[in-house]
């Protein structure tokens, strides 16, 4: 059930009840085609702040006079004996209220919209038209309206059909072109004597159907098809009535002079015949005004605004606030842009005008004559775009970069990703940074990979640094990582200039740096010591040898993937007990290292230690080894170390792993010498 509104939400009502003004179809009456309206539009930019990169954009429209929302438009006035009863409140009869504010709207309407045209139809016990569609582009046309009004006397029934249908007459005549709208006013229970008559409100609500252009079968005065009106029985109607005619596409508001406790049916009825089926309520001479003057602002050119923000820029944090407060609604879109919706704006009389307060984003770098707006930008009726935005440009600070120079070290056996490389974005983000007086620091990620930065900075590696080959390689050696940057702008104008202050974007100067992957390698100090020189027997002088064997793996527990060989010799007669022999140029892994005892049978192993410079030996256990290339001390592999900081485990030069091997000499060997020759072999 639909119900009616009291004067505090007329105004609402009457506008959301004309939401679908500009969207309703033209006549199908064969007329010229309609012209939309002359509209125009103005959109400015004007610098805010150029260090925060903000603008003001100014929009604006304004509908010309000439031509503003023409449209022809029937007043269906009630002037039965009821409307000669005065006011609620008013010292004034309603015929007197209605009188002088149909004429109010006559030249309101006039003064928005000079091309439109007003009828004037009455109904009581019979109906008349008063006056034909007369052009509002006249003072003189304005006063043969006004006198019309004024004739009108309250006496008679209600026969709000015979009004209605008239009213059909005086649009379905008409050639203009124009939207038709239709003001449909009652204060009362259609009737030709008292009383609610059936037959009568049947008719009156079968006519407003084809004025409104819906879908409806008439057949012996009942209506069938889309009807469901307040008349659901049917049980009084005339079998002679039959209402011929083309349906026409016309607007109808409906509205009730009466008190919000008339009857319900009275109030269904008023709402069938409203096109939004949501009739107005005045029941103060205040709440008629105020309809009718929504109505006016409705008839002149209502059209939806949208501003279509260049990807480029965004609203500040503020004007989003602002927007959400205010109820307008924007929408950030996935192509970067932003969208602005103003629906139903008045633009008759000043116009309408709104400022936007926006930025440049953050991951912009900055250039010279950037529009503001993308395509869309205007104003619409009827869903088409009728007068689009121009689209001032601006300049835009452009930010700015500076490089730097990074080392990173690895162990033999790292890739590039130990140094926490995964890809060129991270890597870029190493050497790339901004400016120390830069205040606006996006992410060098979120600079290089905007659209809209491609043409405005660019940059090269050589050698490529973040293929999956490079990444996973393993250097043996050293290696430099090129990169090189170069910046450019687009020239300004001095349209872009003279909106931005006289500010101009510079572009940045070249900018190159070297990401330089330094590789250490582990070296082994294996020292051996002997209580004895054996020769010192009586037997010939005979040089000795101990062999050590080396097994790499990549896992503690892994096979093994390098095996390798380390003699350490003392000649005979030899004046000493100790010798050292470096193993240089390990890979990272776990190590262990065996005394092969075979072969030097004149000496038992009596103590075998192993741990790194600087660091205490601990008793070493060949079956546990130990780990070379690890960093700290808990000895993980990922945790390079720079150089200058505490070197790794094992390091060439810096922090060797130390093996150190104790022998005893037998006694009565009775063995002339020894002879040591091993093979060293690598498992790839």
């Amino acid at each position: 059930m639909l119900n009616m509104k009291k004067t505090g939400k007329q105004i609402i009502a009457v506008i959301a009840l004309l939401g679908m003004l500009w969207s309703s179809g033209f006549s199908v009456l064969a007329a010229p085609e309609p012209s939309f309206p002359n509209i125009e539009v103005t959109k400015t930019a004007a610098l805010k702040d150029w260090e925060s990169r903000t603008y003001q954009i100014n929009l604006g429209a304004k509908a010309s006079s000439s031509a503003v929302g023409a449209a022809d438009v029937v007043l269906v006035i009630d002037r039965s004996g009821s409307m000669g009863e005065r006011y609620d409140g008013s010292r004034q009869t309603k015929m007197e209220v209605l009188k002088d504010t149909a004429k109010d709207f006559i030249t309101q309407l006039s003064a928005q919209s000079p091309a439109s045209q007003v009828s004037v139809v009455s109904y009581a016990s019979d109906s008349k038209t008063n006056i034909g569609l007369t052009s509002l582009d006249t003072q003189e046309n304005i006063q043969s309206l006004n006198r019309a009004i004024d004739k009108l006397w309250a006496s008679g029934a209600t026969r709000s059909d015979l009004g209605l249908e008239d009213a059909y007459s005086v649009l379905g005549a008409a050639d203009s072109g124009n939207k038709q709208f239709v003001i449909f006013l009652t204060d009362g229970e259609p009737n030709s004597y008292s009383g609610f008559d059936r037959e009568i409100a049947a008719r009156a609500e079968s006519t407003a159907s084809i004025i409104k252009g819906e879908d409806l079968i008439k057949r012996d005065g009942r209506i069938f098809g889309d009807y469901d009106g307040s008349l659901d029985d049917g049980s009084s109607h005339n079998p002679d009535w039959e209402f011929e005619g083309d349906p026409l596409s016309a607007e109808i508001f409906s509205i009730g002079i009466l008190k919000s406790w008339s009857s319900q049916r009275v109030h269904d009825y008023l709402n069938y015949i409203d096109s939004q089926h949501s009739a107005a309520l005045a029941d103060t001479a205040q709440a008629l005004q105020d309809i009718f003057e929504a109505i006016t602002h409705q008839i002149a050119v209502t059209a939806t605004v949208s501003d279509v923000l260049d990807s480029r820029f965004e609203l500040t944090a503020e004007q989003k606030a602002a927007f959400d407060t205010a109820g307008v609604a924007y929408t950030e879109n996935g192509d970067g842009t932003t969208t602005i919706v103003w629906p139903d704006k008045d633009l008759s009389g000043n116009g309408w005008q709104a400022s936007v307060e926006v930025k440049a984003k953050d991951s912009f770098i900055g250039d010279n004559n950037v529009p503001t707006n993308a395509a869309g930008s205007g104003v619409s009726v009827d869903g088409v775009l009728v007068a689009p935005f121009a689209s001032p440009t601006v300049n835009v600070r452009r930010l700015k970069l500076k490089s730097q120079d990074v080392d990173k070290t690895i162990f033999y056996g790292d890739s590039l990703r130990q140094t926490g490389v995964t890809d060129e974005a991270g890597l870029e983000a190493m050497m790339l940074g901004w400016d120390d007086a830069e205040n606006i620091r996006p992410s060098i990620g979120d600079v290089f990979d905007a659209p809209y930065n491609q043409e405005l900075i660019k940059k090269a590696w050589q050698p490529e640094p973040c293929t999956p080959e490079e990444l996973d390689r393993i250097p043996d050696s050293g290696t430099v990582y090129k990169l090189s940057v170069t910046q450019s702008v687009n020239p300004p104008t001095e349209a872009s200039t003279n909106s931005s202050s006289g500010n101009v974007s510079v572009a940045g100067d070249s900018l190159s740096g070297q990401y330089t992957v330094h590789v250490v390698k582990g070296q082994l100090d294996i020292t051996k010591e002997i209580d004895a020189q054996y020769t010192s027997d009586t037997r010939p002088n005979t040089n000795q040898s101990f062999v050590f064997k080396i097994e790499r793996r990549d896992e503690l527990s892994g096979p093994v993937q390098d095996t390798f060989y380390e003699v350490i010799s003392f000649a005979a007669n030899e004046d000493t007990k100790v010798k050292t022999n470096t193993v240089r140029g390990l890979r990272k892994g776990y190590y262990t290292v065996k005394e092969e005892s075979g072969w030097s049978w004149k000496y038992n192993l009596t103590d075998l230690t192993q741990g790194f410079e600087h660091v205490p030996a601990p008793v070493y256990k060949p079956s546990e080894g130990f780990y070379l290339g690890g960093s700290g001390d808990n000895g993980t592999a990922t945790e390079a170390q720079l150089n200058g900081k505490a070197p790794y485990q094992g390091q060439e030069g810096k922090a060797p792993s130390v093996i150190r091997a104790s022998n005893a000499l037998k006694q009565n060997t009775g063995i002339l010498g020894d002879a040591a020759n091993a093979l060293n072999r690598f498992v790839n």
